[in-house]
C-alpha cells in the first residue's frame, strides 16, 4: 500500500476545505436556501436581524414543507452547528414568542450571514479573478432581469459577458455567426466563430421563447444542447427553469449560457 505525502495546508486552505465539507450535504444546502430566502424577503429589514431569523422549529417545518426533509431536533442542531462553525450562518438568543410573551426557556434563532458565500469564494486565491468575473456576470443578470424579460448571458470563451435581454413577446435564435442572411423578425444572440461546435445562426442552435408566462427552449442543433448534463430532445420544447445554465454542444468549442428571469 502506498501513501501520498501531503504538504501542511494553510489556514486559508483549511477554511475552504471546511466550508466545502459543510455544503456537501442536502440538508445543510436546504437550510442555507431557507435562511437566504428569509433574508431576501425584505431587504429593508436587514438592519434588524430579529426580523429575518428563524428558530429551529421554523427551520424544521420549512425543511419538511419545501424539501420533504424530516430530521430530529438533535440532528438539526448538528447541521446548524457545522454551518455556524464555517461562517455561513449565525444565531441570536430568543427570549419571547411572536406575541412578546416571555419564554420559559431561552432558545436561538438563526440567520444567513450576508455575502458569506461570496466572501468565501474571494478567499480562494488561485480562482479569485475567475470567481469575481462569474459573480459580476451573475450580478449583471440580476440587475437586468424582470418579470417581462429573460436575460441570457454568455459565461465562457471569447464572448464571455455578452448579454441578450429578451422580452417575453419576442422570439430569440442563438447560434454561431455566419455569412448567411440572418433570420428576420426575431432577436439574435450570435456567437463568435470560436465556438466551432455550435450551429450557425442561420440554422439556429437554440430557440428561446415565452408562452403564457413560461419560458421554453428548443434544440435545433447537430451537436446537441445540454441541461444538467442531460442532452435535450431535438425539436422538443423544454421548460427553462430560472437561473439555468445551458450548454450548446459538448466538449471543446461549446458555449455555456446562463438564463435568468423573475
Amino acid at each position: 500500500m502506498k501513501f501520498a505525502k501531503y504538504d501542511k495546508i494553510s489556514e486559508e486552505e483549511y477554511k475552504i476545505f471546511g466550508a466545502a465539507s459543510a455544503m456537501n450535504n442536502i440538508t445543510r444546502i436546504g437550510i442555507i436556501k431557507i435562511l437566504f430566502k428569509q433574508m431576501k424577503t425584505d431587504q429593508s429589514l436587514h438592519h434588524y436581524v430579529e426580523n429575518y431569523s428563524l428558530t429551529t422549529n421554523e427551520i424544521n417545518d420549512r425543511l419538511k414543507k419545501e424539501y420533504n426533509i424530516e430530521i430530529s431536533e438533535q440532528m438539526l442542531g448538528q447541521h446548524l452547528k457545522k454551518l455556524r462553525i464555517n461562517d455561513f450562518i449565525n444565531r441570536i438568543p430568543v427570549t419571547t414568542d411572536h406575541e412578546g410573551n416571555p419564554l420559559k426557556t431561552s432558545r436561538y434563532a438563526y440567520f444567513f450571514k450576508d455575502y458569506a458565500i461570496v466572501n468565501l469564494f474571494f478567499e480562494v486565491s488561485p480562482l479569485r479573478d475567475s470567481l469575481k468575473r462569474v459573480f459580476n456576470l451573475y450580478k449583471q443578470s440580476e440587475e437586468r432581469k424582470n418579470e417581462d424579460n429573460c436575460v441570457i448571458t454568455v459565461f465562457n470563451g471569447e464572448d464571455s459577458g455578452n448579454t441578450l435581454t429578451l422580452d417575453k413577446n419576442e422570439l430569440a435564435f442563438i447560434g454561431k455567426r455566419s455569412a448567411d442572411r440572418p433570420i428576420d423578425d426575431c432577436s439574435l444572440l450570435a456567437l463568435s466563430r470560436s465556438y466551432d461546435t455550435v450551429s450557425r445562426i442561420s440554422k439556429p442552435h437554440l430557440t428561446v421563447y415565452n408562452e403564457n408566462g413560461t419560458w421554453f427552449i428548443v434544440d435545433n442543433s447537430t451537436n446537441g444542447t445540454y441541461y444538467s448534463n442531460k442532452k435535450l430532445d431535438k425539436g422538443v420544447a423544454t421548460e427553462l427553469p430560472n437561473d439555468s445554465f445551458i450548454k450548446l454542444s459538448n466538449g471543446p468549442g461549446s458555449a455555456v449560457l446562463h438564463f435568468a428571469y423573475d
